[in-house]
Order: C-alpha cells, then structure tokens, then sequence
C-alpha cells in the first residue's frame, strides 16, 4: 500500500493491516488531499477515496478542542 499527501508518496506498508504514521508539522498548515493506492496479486490499482484533512497549528488544536 503507497500513501499520499498532495500527489506526493510519503510511504508504504507491505503487511496487513496497512497504516502509516506522519508528522502533520512536516506540512504547511491548511487543507491537504490524502489516499492510497494498493495493488493487487495480478498488478491492477485500487485506489482509496480522497480524504482532505485541515492541518492547524498546535495552538489551533487545543483551542478547538476545548
């Protein structure tokens, strides 16, 4: 499984379950478009859908939190 930020790879994972951490602070605050693409046996692409996360500074974070 390959993970993106912004059309960018930023990794992959081999095993199930598949997952990837990051440190929002590695990107510029603001909207971002997430997904993966993982591969099947016989090489077809399976794409996940779009997910668009808002990165916030710290101090945003725990204002909204409460």
């Amino acid at each position: 499984m390959e993970f993106y930020i912004d059309e960018t790879k930023i990794g992959e994972d081999a095993e199930a379950p598949f997952r990837l951490q990051f440190i929002t602070d590695n990107y510029p605050l603001g909207l971002h478009e997430m997904y993966a693409i993982g591969y099947s046996a016989d090489g077809r692409e399976y794409r996940s859908r779009v997910v668009t996360a808002n990165f916030v500074s710290a101090d945003e974070g725990w204002q909204a939190a409460g």
